[in-house]
């Protein structure tokens, strides 16, 4: 009877400490992709309308404070379309104080 029970406490034990889902996604994972805790610093740092920092470090850029890297010319297709850049340097957000609303992001190479 004994040898049953610490069975089954087992069973139960290794159920619910497996049964939990894992906060886990694949694509931090990707070797790939630079760390943003990879060095001292990054090359421009702006906020967007909506007040979500964008963090560039070479050709690759993070959306907020958690979240992969991903190309900066996949979230601003302009850094292609205008410009033909690969990187950012320095990065800011114009107001224009005549129309509330209208604001442009700058971005300057290298």
């Amino acid at each position: 009877m004994e040898l049953s029970t610490n069975t089954l406490f087992l069973c139960l034990a290794l159920a619910l400490t497996n049964g939990a889902p894992v906060n886990h996604d694949a694509a931090v994972d990707d070797a790939s992709l630079p760390d943003r805790c990879d060095g001292i610093g990054f090359d421009a740092i702006t906020p967007d309308e909506n007040g979500t920092t964008f963090f560039f470090r070479g050709s690759h850029l993070w959306k907020g404070y958690r979240g992969p890297a991903q190309l900066s010319n996949e979230s601003f297709q302009q850094l292609d379309d205008i410009h033909n850049i690969g990187h950012v340097d320095a990065a800011f957000r114009m107001h224009n104080i005549k129309h509330e609303g209208d604001t442009s992001h700058v971005f300057l190479p290298g």
